[in-house]
Order: C-alpha cells, then structure tokens, then sequence
C-alpha cells in the first residue's frame, strides 16, 4: 500500500529533540530520511547512552525510521557532502543554532540556489527576526518566554516535559507539509522559519483570556486554573479523587451534570439552586467540587467510570505512568509498538495519524551511528569506496 510521503527524500541535520522528532514524523509516513550526525554522534544519543542504555529508547523514538550518515560539517568535505544530500532531497530541516549552518556554507540561501525546489526547516529559539534572533536556546527557554511554566510546572526547577521542542517538531512538520504543497503549485520551495518561542505562546491561548482579564502576576500568565479568582473556571470540569485512585469528569453542560449527579446517587444536587444550571455551577464551582469529591472518594475508580459511561458523562480515568501502556483503547488504535536496538527491546508509541488508504509504519528504530554511510555515499552519492575511506581517515565522515 503507498505511503503519503514515499516518494519524498529528508535530509536530517539536527540534534537533540525538536528536528529529529520533525523529521521521524515525516519518516513514518514514508519519507526516506538521511540523519546527520557529527562523528561523535547526536548529543541526545551521547547523553542517554552514557546516563542508562535503557534512556536509548528515548533517542529511538525521535529517530524511528531514519537512515544513519556521519558528516562533519566543519570539515570541507563534510559539508560538500551535505550540499550533495541537500542537492537530492526534498525537505531539509536543522536545528544547530542561528548562524551555524551559514556558516558551514549550508543556510537557506547557499543551498537554495543548488536545490530550488528545497524545503528548508529551520528551527531556532527565537526564529529568523527581531531582537533575539541570534540568541541560543532550549525548550526550557522557549517554555520561560512562552509563558508554560506555570502551567506545565516544575521538578527540581526543571519543566515536568519538553512541551516546546515536542509541538515544535510537531508544527515544524506541518509547516514542511505546507511548504510541500506550495510546491506542488508553484514549484519553488521556500524557508520554513519556525521560532520555538512562537510555537509555545501561539498554544497558549489562555493568555489572550488572562490578559482582558488583567488579573494575576507575569509569572502567572496561562490557561491556568489556579491563578485565576474563584469562580472563573469551568463548572463541574476537574480531577476527582477515588478510593484507588483520580478520575477526570466533564460534566460541563446541563443535561450531562444533571446525568452524572444522578449516575453518583445524588440526585438531589441536581435541583439544588446552587448547581442547577451552568451560571449557578459556574458561581459555586469550589462547593460543587469539594461535594463531588466527597462522594467519589468513597468510591472505586473503575466503579465510577462504569456508572459515568452508562450515563454518557465524559470522564476517563487518571492513568499514572505504568497503566497508560496497558490501555486496551491505544492497543486497539495500534499504538503499542516494540522495536530492537542494541540488545533491548524498546516500547514506542504508534503513528497517531490514521490514513486508511496510505497508512503510515514504524519500519525500523533509530539507525545506530554512521550506520548508513556507505549506502548512502556508494548508492546515493555514488562515491567509490576508495574515496569513502579516504574520507573517513580525513576525518570528514
């Protein structure tokens, strides 16, 4: 069965988390993707090879799919060789800094002019304009200036997740299917300019609400319940606890609180004054969670989400991290994979995409390092292997 992206070929020059998961989401709908790495490997490789081999998974599930070169850009001949790549391919995405790539000869301009049709994604802190266009970053920057911290939350002064490079890589590859179709009609590619502190403040759509209403601390700008004053929360719309456990209830309209008081055995509640329509839940929001959480307490998880679901309440159980791969709904959506890599079998998530007629697929995991080089510099490249060992005594692969 084809595949959407078959016929589209990726180099990969970037590191770390948000490129490669650009790129690996590419790969898994087809696109042939060649990763980049120095010769010393990507950092992210380094990094959770040297902590726990297990971590490995981590560096797998970003590089899925892909072929593995090495290249060193600094060299010469390492970055001829990636104008060659970049000459061949589709779409080109680079994460290493603002200015790196100009100045190993491969920005947006120079390799436009061998590959017009190149899609170029280049993804940095702050993007390719206004005042912090050359600062560095990383996602715990992008997350301070986005303005999620206060809502994703700290671990030992740390984000709880990489919650910018993640929907970065995720935006940079709509961006790139965008750019793709632009091409289709007019056949140029462009720059694809993506700013990992506009990613994070344009899903942020809380601050527009927080700043008309001009309450709370900067700090405290966000879609964030707990800054705002009591009452300006959604009614009925929270975690619950139960006696093994938390569960999510959305019982926001009329009909469905008026069911899910009843599916609890209080249906009393429901011609209370107080809860019996959405303004009168809206001004007791805290005295309507602190009674709901009375009654499910005394309850099992599992029981509550029977009686909600019968009821044709929204409501899903609060999964911690060891339940949420036993779920039978991800299994059913194929979303459990397993994969080999150096001696340990890895779980990685599925292809969260569904194309019937041109499915996406896990092919193989993250390529071990330079473990593509002479396929690509022999079959692609067409260099003689006289030359490829030459090149790796230079040094340049």
């Amino acid at each position: 069965m084809p595949t959407p992206l078959e016929d589209i070929t990726v180099t990969d020059v970037s590191q770390f988390i948000s490129g490669p998961y650009c790129a690996t989401l590419l790969a898994e709908m087809g696109a042939e993707v060649i990763k980049i790495e120095h010769p010393d490997g990507d950092p992210m490789r380094v990094l959770t090879a040297a902590i726990d081999p297990k971590l490995e998974s981590l560096f797998c599930a970003l590089n899925k799919n892909k072929k593995g070169i090495t290249l060193n850009l600094r060299s010469e001949q390492g970055a001829e060789i990636c104008q060659e790549l970049a000459s061949k391919s589709d779409v080109f995405v680079e994460n290493l800094g603002p200015g790196v790539m100009e100045r190993f000869g491969l920005g947006y301009d120079e390799l436009s002019k061998l590959n017009p049709r190149l899609i170029y994604v280049s993804i940095t802190g702050f993007g390719k304009n206004g005042p912090l266009k050359n600062r560095p970053s990383f996602d715990l920057i992008a997350q301070a200036m986005g303005g999620t911290i206060p809502l994703v939350g700290l671990v030992r002064g740390r984000p709880k997740m990489f919650l910018g490079d993640i929907v970065t890589g995720v935006y940079s590859a709509l961006g790139a299917m965008y750019a793709l179709y632009h091409r289709e009609r007019t056949g140029k590619g462009q720059l694809v300019d993506m700013s990992m502190q506009d990613v994070v403040y344009s899903i942020n759509i809380g601050v527009f609400t927080h700043t008309m209403l001009g309450e709370g601390k900067p700090e405290q700008i966000g879609f964030s319940f707990e800054h705002y004053p009591p009452g300006i929360r959604i009614p009925f719309y929270g975690i619950f606890p139960a006696q093994d456990g938390r569960i999510a209830i959305a019982a926001v309209t009329d009909k469905q609180a008026r069911r899910c008081f009843n599916a609890l055995g209080v249906e009393e509640l429901a011609d209370d004054e107080k809860f019996s329509n959405f303004f009168a839940r809206f001004m007791h929001d805290e005295e309507l969670l602190n009674m709901v959480s009375e009654f499910t307490s005394r309850m099992k998880r599992d029981e509550i989400v029977k009686k909600l679901v019968a009821a044709r309440v929204p409501c899903g159980p609060v999964y911690e991290s060891t339940e949420v791969g036993k779920d039978s709904q991800l299994k059913a959506r194929d979303m459990f994979h397993e994969v080999k890599y150096k001696g340990f079998k890895f779980p990685l998530p599925g292809v969260c995409i569904k194309l019937p007629e041109s499915p996406g697929a896990i092919n193989s995991p993250a390529p071990e390092l330079g473990q593509h080089n002479e396929e690509i510099l022999c079959e692609m490249l067409k260099y003689p292997k006289a030359e490829i060992e030459r090149l790796k005594k230079s040094g340049a692969v």
